[in-house]
């Protein structure tokens, strides 16, 4: 199913989308609406990219866009989404969804009012090395699952005009990279949790710049979690049960391989190359939906992103870290 996609944004993460774009053939890109047309301009120059345009409603009512990526700063998700699903345009976006739950409820409403696809970009979950861990988890490969350890940290420029460090740009460090460990736990241990708490260290601006995540299951599954915008950390993830351990390597968040490690045996789990990053998964996924006419995922539904935004609502509460526009 050939879909033209639209790209409403044109910061660095567009350049990393385009690699997936590039590998999966039956997508395109067809219009890039920047408010900044030169900066839209020069983002694209060297992408096969049908055109730029710095007019929203040229973007909404061109009739080329069949998806909609929404690649813009936390706080602008919601505005940019709603106009796309309110003009029936079918809506990656970015995670998070929106910063908080009050607004990602809003957006869940318009997507269901409007019976228009929405997901939100987790696309973690659609790394096929990843859904085979999903999937041996399932069938007992380690036991009973018990504990959780993943970790994605990074260290930022320190700037305070960057906008990690702007409380009204939604920065810090849980919803840019924390929202990683947190969903994989979730989906690991396929459920939310039932007991959760947080501590960390806030910039000079407000915002967290480490945050470390206890969180308990219903199941008695437990998960240690930490994110940071201050350092680099081997950002990988070990999921343990009674009878063994799952290791995926470096940069579980976009997993390319796993070890399954079972009564003292080591066996190696789908390794896995592919060009780029690994976009080009969730752009299938997104394919696959429309394809089948359904208006959600059902891998990434759009309650669970509600349930994942509450969550962040209160870690951040409990570290103290509140929005100007909350």
């Amino acid at each position: 199913m050939k879909l033209r996609w639209g790209f409403i944004g044109a910061g660095r993460i567009i350049h990393r989308f385009m690699t997936g774009i590039t590998a999966y053939e039956d997508a395109s890109v067809s219009v890039v609406y920047a408010r900044n047309l030169q900066k839209g301009l020069d983002a694209v120059k060297n992408y096969s990219v049908g055109r730029v345009t710095d007019s929203l409603d040229d973007f909404l009512s061109c009739g080329e866009v069949d998806v909609a990526y929404i690649a813009t700063t936390h706080p602008t998700h919601l505005q940019f989404a709603k106009a796309c699903l309110n003009a029936g345009i079918p809506v990656l976006c970015e995670k998070p969804m929106t910063p908080n739950a009050i607004q990602t409820r809003e957006l869940v409403e318009c997507a269901r009012k409007n019976n228009v696809f929405l997901m939100e970009a987790m696309w973690t979950r659609f790394f096929p090395v990843n859904r085979k861990i999903k999937s041996l988890i399932e069938a007992g490969a380690i036991g009973k699952p018990l504990m959780m350890t993943a970790d994605f940290a990074f260290r930022g420029t320190g700037d305070p005009s960057d906008r990690l460090y702007k409380p009204e740009d939604a920065g810090g460090s849980v919803l840019d990279v924390g929202v990683y460990p947190l969903a994989y736990a979730n989906m690991m241990f396929g459920s939310l949790p039932a007991e959760f708490t947080a501590l960390g260290t806030l910039c000079e601006s407000g915002v967290d710049e480490s945050a470390s995540f206890i969180l308990k299951y219903p199941g008695g599954e437990l998960a240690t979690l930490f994110s940071s915008i201050a350092l680099n950390s081997r950002q990988d993830a070990v999921i343990y049960g009674s009878e063994g351990r799952i290791e995926v390597d470096s940069q579980f968040w976009r997993a390319r391989s796993a070890t399954l490690i079972r009564n003292d045996r080591t066996e190696p789990i789908t390794s896995l190359h592919f060009p780029g990053e690994g976009y080009q998964f969730e752009i299938e996924h997104v394919h696959e939906c429309l394809a089948n006419s359904l208006t959600e995922s059902p891998l990434m539904t759009l309650d669970e992103s509600i349930a994942l935004a509450e969550l962040c609502d209160s870690l951040r509460t409990q570290l103290g870290v509140k929005y100007p526009f909350e």
